[in-house]
């Protein structure tokens, strides 16, 4: 499978486990998206632990820094969540032309184009919750509408 073809189906595989988190577990939506951070920031883990060399030490800090995004994530820092699987896809793109992985050749640009579709997806979300409380605060004043003289 070519690069793009597969950075393409990342997208789309991004964008419909977006949609269906959306449409059916909208109430656990972050919670989900920090799970699915930290599974696919583990997933260089298993490798490079097989293999034991000295720079796979890399791989495992870099999965605690993911897991670390996660969490923050999960505390309420979407912008944190977002930044996490922008972040990872930037990683993937170190592993495309790593000899060393024995990932199948496709894994790296799919998850690249699914950690995009997924980062952006959360910030289009974060925009949309802040301008429905904006909207929301505008139309419950605090003082009911009566300005302090």
């Amino acid at each position: 499978m070519n690069f793009g073809y597969a950075l393409l189906l990342g997208v789309l595989a991004g964008a419909a486990f977006c949609f269906v988190v959306h449409r059916w577990c909208r109430r656990h939506a972050n919670a989900i998206y920090c799970t699915a951070l930290v599974y696919i920031a583990a997933v260089y883990v298993g490798p490079a632990l097989s293999r034991g060399a000295p720079g796979d030490v890399l791989e495992i800090l870099a999965s605690f820094g993911f897991f670390g995004l996660a969490i923050t994530g999960l505390a309420g820092g979407e912008a944190w969540l977002a930044a996490g699987y922008i972040l990872h896809s930037m990683w993937d793109a170190f592993h495309v032309d790593l000899a060393h992985t024995v990932l199948p050749p496709w894994y790296a640009p799919m998850c690249i184009g699914f950690d995009w579709a997924v980062g952006v997806w959360i910030l289009r979300w974060m925009k949309q919750k802040r301008a429905a409380a904006r909207a929301a605060a505008a139309a419950n004043p605090v003082d009911g509408g009566v300005s302090a003289p």
